[in-house]
């Protein structure tokens, strides 16, 4: 079975996708978009009945407002996403590593056979004027991002900071 665009494009540019996994072991069923299920140093998705508060993030034509928020190690925050822009935008929560690996493999999957409908585990996809709600448990204390890594978005200002401590 032939790998997919995205995993192709991170080995070919030598980024991990997330922390280490075998392809093998990957979930990489791919029904409404691309999908794979590594495990994160930096925290893990969560139920949202879990959560113990929620932060709204607004997604607009090229920044997140706000543009930074701080969370405690071991704290699950639902982030309620509201799309006010003229077009899709994506929210990917991850350390560096993780960021650069993605927003390599995007244009690949762009110009690939691949939806650009987000489904992950660290992050979605958010249509215009559309809210959608993502929640996390965050690990220790850092700094993470959370970007939207459609090509030319976080270039144009489309990321932002969480601070866990």
């Amino acid at each position: 079975m032939p790998r997919p665009i995205a995993l192709t494009a991170c080995l070919l540019t030598g980024l991990a996708l997330a922390a280490p996994a075998q392809a093998d072991d990957m979930d990489m069923s791919m029904p409404s978009g691309h999908h794979h299920t590594p495990g994160f140093s930096f925290g893990a998705p969560a139920p949202e009945a879990q959560a113990t508060r929620t932060i709204a993030i607004t997604m607009n034509a090229t920044t997140f407002t706000p543009a930074g928020v701080t969370v405690k190690p071991g704290e699950t925050v639902r982030f309620l996403l509201t799309n006010t822009a003229g077009g899709d935008h994506e929210f990917v929560l991850g350390d560096t590593a993780t960021q650069l690996a993605h927003r390599a493999a995007m244009p690949a999957m762009m110009h690939g056979a691949m939806s650009m409908e987000h489904d992950e585990p660290n992050g979605i996809t958010v249509h215009r004027g559309e809210t959608r709600a993502f929640t996390w448990t965050f690990a220790g204390a850092g700094t993470l991002e959370y970007d939207c890594n459609i090509p030319g978005h976080f270039e144009a200002g489309m990321h932002g900071v969480v601070t866990v401590k």
